[in-house]
């Protein structure tokens, strides 16, 4: 069984990516949303126990906020690339590149302090899932953060807010490709979109918005 699970947040989304022999819980929103993520796995099938690793597309507010309590819930490891990791230890995204105005006016309801942690597991480009029970692999995929990462499967990618899906953080048109609000490096991450366009996978699931299609990605970009 390869599945990829949707767990829609107060502000981003969360993914449980299923294989035969374990599940990864794949970000965890914004502080003090463990309980609704735990009962939202339940309710789809996914025990506390068949959680392997708790691992992040990178480590802003909104996607790392509830780890540091769901590592002490679950009782396991936690992963995320090298380059995000200062974040993780801080416990604050740092400095924020913003897109526009609309994204300097989105950036305090996003830009939050959560509970530090250190990551078990370093995350690095052709990371096996494997020996946590899933089929597949990690992408290397900045610019979003240094750090970003693509969790690759028969199912689909896991690609965190490399890209967007609609506007308004996603709840208009949540499947037309977007550049996100915040961007680190645009250079970066117009490699890193390349990349996910030339998947022959599933859908795309984004941390806002989604899912999406590597066909609508390549249209909208010009790829």
């Amino acid at each position: 069984m390869n599945r990829i699970i949707s767990i829609p947040l107060r502000i981003s989304n969360a993914y449980v990516l299923q294989g035969e022999r374990g599940a990864i819980l794949i970000d965890t929103g914004v502080r003090g949303e463990a309980t609704h993520i735990l009962r939202a796995m339940n309710t789809a099938g996914i025990s506390n126990s068949a959680i392997t690793l708790i691992a992040h597309t990178h480590s802003h507010s909104d996607h790392a906020g509830s780890t540091a309590e769901l590592a002490r819930i679950l009782g396991v490891p936690t992963a995320l690339h090298s380059a995000d990791m200062e974040m993780a230890a801080r416990g604050t995204n740092g400095p924020v590149r913003t897109r526009g105005l609309t994204a300097k006016i989105m950036l305090p309801f996003v830009d939050l302090p959560f509970e530090r942690y250190r990551p078990d597991v370093i995350l690095h480009e052709g990371f096996s899932l494997a020996p946590y029970g899933v089929e597949g692999y990690v992408l290397h995929t900045p610019g979003h953060t240094p750090g970003s990462v693509t969790f690759v499967n028969a199912a689909g990618a896991v690609a965190g807010d490399v890209l967007m899906g609609g506007y308004l953080g996603g709840y208009v048109l949540p499947g037309t490709p977007g550049y996100h609000y915040f961007v680190e490096s645009i250079e970066a991450t117009d490699e890193s979109i390349r990349r996910l366009a030339a998947l022959e996978t599933g859908p795309i699931y984004v941390g806002h918005g989604g899912p999406l299609r590597a066909g609508e990605i390549r249209k909208q970009f010009g790829y």
